[in-house]
């Protein structure tokens, strides 16, 4: 009997409290909010497009179109992403002129890898980097190729 005797002022209690904390909330709902929360960086948000691009069957590599290093080759691995890993590569002209795009770029296209990565193994824009790269040497330079 004591121990229902002591439940009911403690319910009462927290009803009480309950509701007192539901009136100030609706009062003040700033002082509510979540202010530890820190604000979305664009490389979240680049994240985030990718991995809706992924629930939408799109697989798209951002490539920087400004301060490429091969930019000879920029054809060839657009043709080898596309045929051997079913990947649009879209040039970004935005990507080295402010750090923010830099980052959403990056963002995006690091869902996208680990997604390619998991169905074809590791460093697949790397292989298609080096296979643009021998092709470009064999029939422009007119290097030795090995067949």
């Amino acid at each position: 009997m004591k121990k229902h005797l002591l439940s009911l002022p403690v319910g009462i209690v927290t009803l009480a409290f309950g509701i007192a904390l539901l009136y100030v909330s609706e009062r003040h709902p700033k002082s509510f909010a979540n202010e530890s929360q820190p604000p979305v960086t664009e490389y979240q948000i680049g994240r985030l497009e990718a991995e809706r691009d992924l629930q939408q069957d799109k697989r798209i590599y951002r490539r920087c179109e400004r301060n490429c290093v091969w930019v000879e080759l920029t054809d060839d691995f657009e043709r080898i992403m596309l045929k051997d890993y079913g990947v649009e590569v879209l040039p970004i002209d935005s990507c080295g002129v402010r750090g923010a795009s830099r980052e959403r770029t990056d963002g995006y296209n690091r869902v996208q890898v680990d997604n390619l990565e998991k169905i074809y193994g590791e460093r697949v824009i790397d292989k298609a980097q080096r296979l643009a790269h021998e092709k470009y040497n064999c029939e422009i330079l007119s290097l030795g190729c090995v067949q």
